[in-house]
């Protein structure tokens, strides 16, 4: 069983204070999500470094419902959607 914990819970820290921090307190798993300026490639190299599982990348949800509607609007949420698949994909994060 994991214990996970959201990456953004503390603030003050650099990323890798941050994941050496969690895993120092027995978390085994963290989440972030795609409308946060960090690197989630930067933040999956130091997660696995520390034996920290990057679970998940929460999708935004900012007009979601969009994403049924034609022309611009649905476009746009779409990108964003498929960007968000790519990213984890390209930072072998399992979940979205």
């Amino acid at each position: 069983m994991r214990l996970g914990i959201n990456f953004e819970a503390v603030k003050g820290l650099t990323d890798a204070e941050y994941i050496k921090t969690i895993s120092d307190l027995g978390f085994s798993a963290t989440f972030t999500d795609m409308t946060q300026t960090k690197n989630v490639l930067e933040i999956a190299e130091l997660c696995q470094s520390h034996g920290i599982v990057y679970e998940t990348i929460h999708a935004p949800l900012i007009n979601v419902n969009s994403i049924w509607q034609d022309g611009i609007n649905g476009d746009e949420v779409l990108k964003i959607m498929t960007d968000c698949v790519n990213t984890c994909s390209t930072a072998k994060v399992p979940y979205i």
